[in-house]
């Protein structure tokens, strides 16, 4: 006997979109150096605090050997004077001061908060460290070598560094630490300029939605280019009746070469990626014969 359908299921959609991996590892690199940037200024403000209480200790300390070391010397203690009671009650003042302020410390646990911000510095780091890896190996890997890495080791290592972002801050400071986070990278952004052209290249010429060059279904992602280029109405080497005036005559003759570099750009982007495939094919093939008996 069959199991009877629950009808809840029929309203649950579990269609995922698809994912690219070279705009998805870029997006999680940017997202999670901001982040390790909104820690480590939380890191900083704590240690700031931190060094307030400690030069308070050393200060009060100082001065109470100092006013202890001139009473024994001058003799304070003896004189008739007011003096005599004040030097009596200073060394308690002092030692009260410092017992205070080393109870403030213990309470606004600077030390377990110094620790956890450390830790989650060090996942952050690690994190961006193995998508840099597999950045950088999409090129010299097969793609089912890629998806495995980018859903095992890259992933969990990803939502660990989320998770201790997500402790190490308070709920008031997220946004205050992170406005202060996206300023630094934007600054950091217009003083570094454009200094990648084959990013620019891929994302605004050739490939609109950012399509995997390496993707299995590489026909299937030829045909969604060519589909998308029509229904923008993107027109390659089309030439309008010529008018008589000069400066139409100009501009129209620089659009069609424009026209011309796109449309040669994409058929070598298409070429290459066919070829890749191929490759990957024959290896695939090469690999399968050699596990026959």
């Amino acid at each position: 006997m069959s199991k009877p359908k629950d009808k809840n299921l029929h309203h649950v959609s579990v269609q995922a979109a698809p994912v690219v991996l070279h705009k998805d590892i870029k997006d999680k690199i940017a997202e999670i150096r901001i982040k390790r940037d909104a820690i480590m200024l939380a890191h900083n403000k704590v240690n700031l605090e931190q060094d307030k209480y400690n030069k308070a200790i050393i200060c009060l300390s100082l001065f109470s050997a100092f006013f202890e070391s001139t009473k024994a010397q001058l003799n304070l203690s003896t004189r008739d004077d007011w003096i005599a009671p004040v030097s009596i009650l200073m060394p308690i003042l002092l030692s009260t001061i410092l017992s205070i302020i080393s109870s403030l410390m213990k309470f606004k646990k600077f030390n377990e908060r110094i620790d956890l911000l450390s830790k989650a510095t060090e996942k952050s780091n690690a994190t961006v460290l193995n998508l840099r890896r597999l950045q950088e190996s999409l090129n010299f890997q097969s793609y089912m070598q890629s998806y495995k890495d980018y859903s095992g080791s890259v992933t969990e290592s990803y939502r660990d560094a989320l998770d201790c972002y997500e402790r190490a801050l308070y709920p008031q400071e997220h946004d205050r630490f992170m406005n202060e986070a996206l300023k630094i990278a934007k600054n950091t952004q217009k003083n570094k300029g454009e200094s990648n052209t084959i990013d620019t290249f891929l994302t605004h010429t050739s490939f609109p939605n950012n399509i995997q060059l390496d993707s299995p279904d590489i026909e299937g992602s030829i045909s969604k280019i060519t589909d998308e280029l029509e229904e923008q109405n993107i027109k390659i080497n089309i030439k309008e009746p010529i008018n008589n005036e000069s400066l139409e005559n100009t501009k129209q003759d620089k659009q069609d070469k424009q026209d011309k570099q796109t449309k040669t750009k994409l058929n070598k982007v298409i070429e290459m990626s066919k070829n890749i495939n191929k490759l990957y094919k024959n290896d695939d093939e090469d690999e399968k014969k050699k596990l026959k008996p």
